[in-house]
């Protein structure tokens, strides 16, 4: 449990109170993940300051599509990559392979899915819709099916997240 988000989202009263209850009642830990990202979500106006991939992790495991906190916790660690990576982020037939490829395709359809429809009208690239079938292939062959089958969600989700 990221301590330093939760000291930033709440109030030292309801801190203790929420690290207590973590650490005497296992039961209750996924609730408390998922009331903290809920948390995040709803404080638009608030700047946190603290580890981003703890705050990816937490708003990744809000999402009730996806079939296991590992999952998630791919996914985030996929956004982590290319979050601060604008000029990278566009997958390339060329010179991007394997996981690399899939999880650039994944940030893209989420984050810059009109510069890859640009690239494709304008410049004979392939369609999003062809980066998203050979990224959900490369998903599947390396293993991971479960980002494969809910890669659309995903794009959702984190495009309405975090556009």
């Amino acid at each position: 449990m990221p301590l330093a988000l939760i000291e930033e989202l709440y109030g030292e009263k309801d801190c203790g109170t929420i690290k207590k209850l973590f650490l005497e009642d296992p039961t209750s830990r996924i609730s408390l993940r998922e009331a903290i990202g809920n948390k995040i979500v709803l404080e638009k106006d608030k700047i946190l300051t603290t580890n981003p991939l703890d705050i990816i992790c937490l708003l990744c495991l809000t999402a009730k599509f996806a079939s296991s906190e590992d999952e998630c916790h791919r996914v985030a660690i996929t956004v982590y990559q290319f979050y601060d990576k604008p000029n990278d982020v566009l997958p390339s037939i060329v010179s991007d392979e394997g996981l690399q490829f899939a999880s650039k395709t994944l940030t893209a359809l989420a984050f810059r899915v009109k510069a890859l429809e640009k690239k494709w009208k304008y410049h004979g690239a392939p369609s999003p819709n062809f980066y998203r079938q050979v990224s959900k292939t490369v998903f599947n062959t390396h293993g991971q099916k479960d980002i494969a089958a809910h890669h659309e969600q995903w794009e959702g989700f984190l495009g309405e997240l975090f556009v």
